[in-house]
């Protein structure tokens, strides 16, 4: 909430139940997915980028075998 800014329409329940629900299909943690979230919406992206980024970042750490850190650099 802090560094996301939500699109209209957008709320932070409704990122949290993305988080999770991509937690169940994507082989890393909420924790991790939401710590990728965050750092998303530090570099200034909104809720439907953020939600994007995190995906993307996501799939790039699995397949690199890389850190979320690595990937973001």
């Amino acid at each position: 909430r802090k560094v996301v800014n939500f699109d209209e329409g957008d709320d932070i329940k409704k990122m949290s139940a993305d988080i999770l629900k991509m937690s169940q299909t994507l082989p890393v943690t909420a924790n991790e997915l939401a710590a990728i979230a965050a750092a998303g919406g530090q570099i200034g992206l909104g809720s439907k980028d953020v939600r994007e980024f995190t995906n993307l970042v996501t799939k790039m750490k699995v397949a690199f075998d890389m850190s979320a850190e690595d990937v973001g650099d």
